[in-house]
């Protein structure tokens, strides 16, 4: 689906992030990449979306999947939506993007937002916003969705909602690529897992029924600096 060779950024001359850095995500439904705080996950998926720009190295995407830009959906942990717009503005707007006729109706019952529709979304809670946010990304149609951190300071409605989207969207040849710390989401929703740790990939497979259950075990054996250095 993507393969990355030799990406080299720094946000200043004593920060690089990523040093000569090579990966490839799986061509299935759900990439999610694993890492503590600070690994380098958010910068990662800001790279691929091309909200930052790389010092040297090249992304090569599969073009069955990725053609242009507007293929390519990037919801930040926060945000990822009109903030003084309606709910129903936003989803107004991004279904024109998309030129399709999309069923908004649907959508907000969908996401549960029918009572907010003519809500402002700086009116809503983090969980309602994140609803907003991640419906924005089904209505302008992308093929190729990045989530960074989309359980974070959200309910467990809005999780079961979040969780039942990406399957159903994956079903639909829509591909996810995820950055969390929540395992347990990680363990329901990945067909293949990448464990980042200080900006390289220490681990990757596809998940299976054995490696759900001992996702924390390995998550810990590859991102516990202290026992590495044993």
């Amino acid at each position: 689906m993507l393969k990355i060779s030799n990406l080299n950024f720094s946000y200043n001359s004593n920060e690089c992030v990523y040093k000569n850095f090579n990966m490839s995500f799986a061509a299935v439904g759900v990439n999610v990449i694993l890492g503590h705080n600070g690994a380098g996950k958010t910068t990662l998926l800001k790279l691929i979306s091309g909200e930052l720009q790389r010092s040297t190295g090249k992304f090569q995407f599969d073009h069955r999947i990725v053609n242009n830009a507007e293929d390519i959906f990037y919801l930040p942990e926060y945000y990822g939506c009109y903030q003084q717009l309606t709910v129903k503005q936003n989803f107004e707007f991004f279904s024109g993007i998309s030129k399709k006729n999309m069923d908004i109706e649907a959508i907000l019952n969908q996401f549960k937002l029918k009572n907010k529709v003519n809500s402002k979304v700086v009116d809503l809670s983090q969980g309602q916003t994140k609803r907003v946010a991640l419906a924005n990304s089904v209505l302008i149609g992308a093929k190729f969705i990045l989530l960074d951190e989309p359980t974070n300071g959200i309910d467990p409605e809005t999780k079961d909602i979040l969780i039942k989207t990406i399957k159903e969207l994956a079903a639909q040849k829509r591909y996810f690529i995820i950055s969390t710390h929540d395992l347990e989401f990680a363990s329901e929703i990945a067909d293949f897992i990448h464990i980042l740790n200080n900006g390289s990939i220490v681990w990757d497979n596809k998940l299976n029924g054995t490696d759900s259950k001992d996702l924390k075990s390995i998550y810990l054996q590859y991102t516990d600096e202290e026992n590495k250095n044993d």
